[in-house]
């Protein structure tokens, strides 16, 4: 890792890199969506972007990601689509907030290019009146997702008879998830008139495959009970996770991963809790839980020439640790093992970084040097790799967008 940027792999910075657009509100936001080629990067400055539609990306790998610092708000959902191979679409920092009643705050649909979404918050809104809610993020068709540091929140159901949203809805897609939190949507609380509705679930899976390392998944809570002249009971807790049988049971591992039912609702007088809801619910046939504990790595981003890349691993006490760096995130089907999943496409360096000491937390820079002419900006993904004395460890995987110094 020390000499990260000195490697044979930079030499390949140039094809890898794509031009640097800079938003600052939404109409440049929106002239960067339109305008941009498969392969660029969008640089978010701080703000909230609002629009009259959905913002989206569509038939090519664009990557949004926020500036140093930035606080950046999307109000209206972002549409990921038919995305072609050969490029990556990076979403970093964004907090994704939907703030229409029935619209998802991020749709991904039919991606063939890789989606790495890091350090993201995605939720919807519920708003009174407004009928089933859909979950806060869709992923569907999707031939890898890499999931690290997010949170998917399903927003709480207003309306009579309605459950909340579901947090995360995956059919048919490949994800890798890491130090997630996902969380579904609350059921409405019971009135003089309606009963409390169940929690949502937090994660509904179909197809596809599901791998989660050091990472909580819960269902919404049951709404809470009414006591009037009549006994208005509390609603259930929504499962955690909903395995659902559509051609086969889908592939769903989890190592060091919290798996829970959401919480009952509260009972009032009378009118007693509601019950808690389950850990999974549909078919497990295929689940698949592993011994072990999660190792996490972060890197700073973006970095600009003549700035240090910082890095910060996490791993059990005495791990020998190793960082591999490379330019691509694997692309098809990841190979799920007992000891987590390799993230990154080959070719790729690796470099000793040490020791893990008694802390468990390890840091240490890099310098970034020039990235040469015409390098606007490039991606750096970066995973971290352990080895206990007796087998070998995957950690968690990190983005860096490395910037030429103009931006």
């Amino acid at each position: 890792m020390l000499a990260l940027l000195a490697a044979p792999l930079f030499a390949a910075l140039a094809p890898a890199a794509g031009q640097v657009w800079v938003a600052t509100d939404t109409p440049s936001l929106l002239n960067a969506l339109s305008s941009s080629q498969n392969g660029d990067i969008v640089l978010l400055k701080a703000g909230v972007y609002a629009h009259t539609a959905p913002f989206a990306i569509s038939g090519k790998a664009v990557s949004l990601v926020a500036d140093a610092g930035a606080v950046v708000e999307f109000q209206r959902q972002l549409e990921v689509s038919g995305n072609p191979t050969g490029a990556t679409c990076l979403l970093q920092g964004i907090q994704l907030h939907s703030t229409v009643g029935a619209e998802a705050a991020l749709m991904a649909v039919t991606v063939s290019a890789p989606l790495w979404i890091e350090r993201c918050s995605v939720r919807n809104a519920s708003v009174p009146g407004s009928g089933p809610l859909p979950a806060a993020a869709y992923l569907v068709g999707c031939q890898r997702v890499v999931l690290h540091a997010s949170t998917f929140i399903g927003a709480d159901g207003q309306s009579a008879g309605f459950l909340g949203a579901y947090a995360l809805d995956l059919f048919q897609s490949l994800v890798s998830a890491y130090g997630i939190d996902v969380r579904g949507g609350k059921g409405r609380d019971a009135t003089a008139s309606f009963s409390a509705v169940s929690g949502a679930r937090g994660l509904l899976a179909m197809d596809g495959q599901f791998f989660a390392q050091g990472s909580t998944i819960r269902g919404g809570a049951g709404g809470n009970a009414f006591a009037g002249v009549v006994c208005q009971a509390a609603g259930v807790g929504g499962p955690g996770a909903d395995l659902l049988l559509f051609q086969n049971p889908p592939p769903f591992h989890t190592l060091d991963t919290q798996v829970q039912g959401g919480a009952g609702g509260a009972g009032s007088g009378p009118c007693p809790a509601g019950a808690a809801g389950p850990a999974y619910a549909g078919s497990t046939a295929n689940l698949h839980t592993y011994a072990g504990t999660a190792r996490e790595l972060t890197v700073t981003s973006p970095v600009r020439e003549g700035q240090t890349l910082l890095w910060s691993l996490q791993g059990v006490p005495g791990d020998l640790a190793f960082v591999a760096y490379g330019l691509a995130p694997l692309l098809g089907y990841p190979d799920v093992t007992a000891a987590g999943v390799l993230a990154l496409q080959a070719p790729f360096q690796v470099a000793f970084a040490g020791v893990v000491p008694p802390s468990g937390t390890q840091t240490g820079g890099v310098a970034l040097n020039e990235l040469g002419p015409g390098v606007e900006g490039v991606i750096l993904f970066v995973q971290s790799g352990y080895f206990d004395g007796a087998r070998a460890w995957f950690g968690a995987p990190s983005a860096s967008l490395l910037l030429d110094q103009a931006f």
